[in-house]
């Protein structure tokens, strides 16, 4: 999925989820089995982005600070964005098992 706008919101039960230069302020994806990867052109309000196997990626814009939720009980964990507990750019970004990544785009 390339260049959305307006509310986002995917499920599924297996298989990868790729979206990229999202102007969506509102964007919610989950995969039971598969990998996640978010690529956001604008700051969102909020963005969730959760697997229960696989990598998590989401990548925002620099300029503003996110309070990011950023978990994984089997992998790595990286956040490498301004964080700060009260923004108003809210990220959740989980897996299961493996690689939890937020960064700059």
């Amino acid at each position: 999925m390339r260049d959305l706008g307006g509310d986002l919101k995917v499920e599924t039960t297996a298989g990868r989820i790729d979206a990229s230069n999202l102007r969506s302020q509102h964007v919610d994806v989950r995969t039971q089995a598969g990998e996640v990867s978010l690529a956001h052109q604008v700051a969102p309000a909020q963005t969730s982005a959760r697997t229960d196997a696989g990598t998590v990626t989401v990548r925002l814009p620099g300029g503003s600070t996110y309070a990011v939720d950023a978990t994984t009980d089997a992998g790595d964990r990286e956040v490498s964005v301004a964080v700060d507990p009260g923004s108003g750019h809210r990220v959740t970004a989980q897996s299961e098992a493996g690689n939890v990544t937020v960064k700059p785009t």
